[in-house]
């Protein structure tokens, strides 16, 4: 029996549980490495959300994002082949293993079976934080575009409040109680994050984000001067915040981003003029 289809006006909840799965991500998941606490709670989360996903994918939805689905799948089966024991025959003969044939036939190991990955406890790392962006991709190729724009909305407010945080962590104490994980950059401004670079580089998306933000959905002039006062006055708020990151991969992205703001700025088209204040003539 097929599953009946739900057009999405009346399938909410991806929305809903892409929003507060999005909270999480920047609670607990600014940083990678395998000996975060947070990361107990986030990847667990992450494959219940991936299975939700999967659950709901149709047709239509890989049709029409069959390029990135694609991508995703790709790196998903790269990794994983990172992983898969190889005979000794094919494994030992691959670039930089002569140390641990060397290795091995000293201590009498025998036919060891091997993956391709040197750590194979990295890779396994790698492989479970793919399913943090992968629960993201599934629910967001399901919500409607409306949806995404408000979403885009949610991303400028977050990423505004995580550099307004790498601001008060490098006013105050190096390393204090600001800085949400032990492994830090503890003299850099990291917000959410505990790499100056992430916090860089998301406060760089941030500018082509504010450009389509400025021209996108807009139907009235007041509207348009709305959005093009914020999208201006966030920019200016976020140039100083990307340089206290020290970041200078953040700076060259951050000119890239600021680079991009034509490219993606649209003026709109007006349905509705301005409204104008009613004056009455006054006759004496």
């Amino acid at each position: 029996m097929a599953r009946p289809k739900f057009p999405n006006r009346e399938r909410p909840w991806p929305y809903i549980i892409l929003c507060g799965f999005l909270g999480l991500v920047f609670l607990t998941g600014g940083g990678s490495r395998p000996d975060i606490q947070s990361l107990v709670l986030l990847r667990p989360v992450a494959v219940l959300v991936v299975t939700y996903g999967l659950w709901g994918l149709r047709r239509g939805h890989i049709r029409d994002f069959q390029f990135v689905l694609g991508m995703m799948t790709a790196i998903f089966l790269l990794v994983s082949a990172h992983l898969v024991p190889l005979p000794p025959s094919i494994w030992s003969h691959l670039p930089g293993r002569d140390l641990l044939v060397e290795v091995d036939r000293l201590a009498g190991l025998g036919s060891v079976w091997r993956p391709i990955s040197m750590v194979p406890s990295a890779t396994w790392n790698a492989f479970y934080s793919l399913f943090v962006p992968l629960a993201v991709l599934l629910l967001a190729v399901q919500i409607t575009r409306e949806q995404r724009f408000q979403l885009l909305l949610v991303f400028i407010v977050v990423g505004l409040a995580s550099g307004l945080l790498g601001m008060l962590q490098v006013v105050g104490t190096p390393g204090g109680v600001l800085y949400l994980y032990n492994v830090t950059n503890s003299e850099s401004a990291v917000g959410l994050f505990s790499n100056r670079n992430h916090q860089a580089i998301l406060l760089a998306c941030l500018f082509p984000m504010l450009a389509v933000y400025a021209s996108s959905a807009i139907r009235t002039v007041e509207q348009h001067r709305t959005r093009s006062w914020i999208a201006l006055v966030a920019g200016a708020v976020i140039i100083p915040l990307l340089l206290v990151t020290g970041s200078r991969a953040g700076l060259i992205l951050g000119l890239l981003g600021i680079g991009s703001v034509p490219m993606l700025y649209r003026k709109p088209l007006l349905d509705r003029p301005a409204k104008r204040k009613n004056t009455k003539k006054i006759t004496l």
